[in-house]
């Protein structure tokens, strides 16, 4: 069984890291532009103002990341909670930059290896994000208050301060939840009826 988790691992890491050296607050920054499935948490970085405190703590200390592909975004930002919201109002702004901390893990560098040995993180939100591995599958598992999700693009980008691992969904809590809710039927009630 150790030799098949072995196997599985070194697979992964064959096929998945992307190694960048350099200031590394601004080249995570870049790399994560750079990746086609990270185009909607790039701009939620940016909108939100995320992206500067994120800089400033990757040239400070080592960063984890669970970045959501876009679909798994485009799936969360669903019926009462719009991408617009989100990204325009201040209160949706508000929401979604709590979202964003809870995906990010401060002065804690987790590789896929370390994750599989590990039972909880606790991103910058201060809410625990359980961890669980399945050997037989070689699957990890990060399961938030109201959230379940699974590592698909593990180590996608390695830098000299942060890793970045890609996840099928968006990691979310009740609070930050109720928060999105709350800011986008806020806006939606300040719209003009037509």
């Amino acid at each position: 069984m150790a030799a098949a988790m072995v196997a599985g691992f070194a697979f992964l890491l064959v096929v998945s890291p992307v190694l960048v050296h350099g200031d590394p607050g601004n080249d995570l920054m870049k790399a994560i532009k750079a990746n086609q499935n990270l185009t909607l948490f790039h701009q939620a970085l940016v909108a939100t103002g995320y992206s500067k405190q994120l800089i400033t703590l990757v040239n400070d200390k080592p960063v984890t990341i669970f970045a959501p592909v876009d679909y798994a975004v485009n799936e969360a930002v669903t019926g009462a909670v719009s991408w617009d919201c989100l990204t325009t109002g201040k209160a949706g702004k508000a929401a979604l930059k709590e979202s964003l901390k809870h995906t990010v893990i401060n002065g804690t560098f987790h590789t896929v290896w370390n994750l599989t040995e590990t039972k909880e993180v606790t991103p910058a939100d201060g809410s625990v994000i359980e961890v669980t591995f399945d050997s037989a599958t070689s699957s990890i598992t990060l399961i938030s208050a109201i959230s379940e999700v699974h590592i698909i693009g593990p180590e996608a980008i390695v830098m000299e301060n942060a890793i970045v691992h890609l996840v099928d969904g968006v990691l979310i809590t009740e609070a930050i939840d109720e928060k999105m809710m709350l800011a986008c039927s806020i806006a939606s009630m300040a719209l003009p009826s037509s």
